[in-house]
């Protein structure tokens, strides 16, 4: 099957203003073809693991926070469980 041909990169017009994130600017600092395989042709990369781990951490506080909004029941374990769950997830 053949690839659909690319998108062509249009300039963005003087009347409106560039935005960039600190990331896509860090980004292209740090390596210039990294920036166009993330931000350009959006080729998925590997995660970094702390960044990983950071995000389950957030899944797992944001579970336990909404249980408690609800009034339900939340153990210490059901909260590793979540953390734990996220952290799969995002490995696989």
């Amino acid at each position: 099957m053949p690839e659909p041909p690319a998108t062509p990169l249009t300039p963005v017009p003087d009347s409106e203003p560039l935005t960039l994130s600190y990331t896509q600017v860090n980004d292209y600092r740090t390596c210039p073809l990294q920036y166009f395989y993330s931000h350009i042709a959006h080729v998925p990369l590997a995660a970094d693991p702390s960044q990983m781990y950071g995000m389950a951490i957030h899944h797992a506080i944001r579970i336990w926070h909404l249980h408690r909004i609800k009034g339900l029941p939340i153990e210490t374990a059901d909260v590793i469980a979540a953390l734990e769950g996220a952290c799969r997830a995002r490995a696989s």
